[in-house]
């Protein structure tokens, strides 16, 4: 039917069942153009028979939804907070391709930003778990083999 439950149309799909309207022309004008799947199927999936427990129990199942976006809403508001005097940080590390905010403030949470702890970036890779050149199949540890040397580099 749709891709996600969670999304705009079938979250207005769903608040109609609970306040229990099932006119199915009703509950299809919800629907969004960019949605694939053809229009028929979604209308023979609406048909069927809610009872007063279903309602309540999706009910129940929306207050919970709710709650836990009020939840994720404090604690994006706590780690903003929390997060606000390393600015500086967070934006030199979403200038690294792929970094996004969550991900600058995720690196400097399990690293900090001293980095006078690692002798040198290989020591803070190896750290991390993510040591450039690691070449491992199988579970075991390939050495890669030295590049041959060409007739020019011999010469000098």
């Amino acid at each position: 039917m749709v891709t996600e439950v969670s999304g705009a149309s079938a979250t207005k799909i769903i608040n109609d069942i609970i306040d229990g309207k099932t006119n199915i022309d009703e509950l299809m004008k919800h629907l969004h153009k960019s949605i694939k799947t053809d229009r028929q199927t979604i209308r023979k999936a609406l048909v069927g028979r809610v009872t007063d427990h279903h309602r309540f129990m999706l009910s129940i199942v929306r207050e919970s939804i709710q709650e836990q976006e009020k939840i994720i809403s404090k604690l994006d508001a706590q780690i903003d907070k929390a997060s606000r005097e390393y600015s500086v940080e967070v934006d030199l590390l979403q200038s690294i391709p792929g970094i996004g905010k969550d991900s600058a403030i995720t690196i400097i949470s399990e690293i900090g930003i001293d980095m006078s702890r690692f002798p040198n970036e290989h020591h803070l890779s190896s750290w991390a778990g993510l040591c450039p050149g690691s070449n491992e199949r199988a579970g075991k540890n390939k050495v890669p083999e030295p590049p041959m040397a060409t007739n020019s580099s011999r010469q000098s």
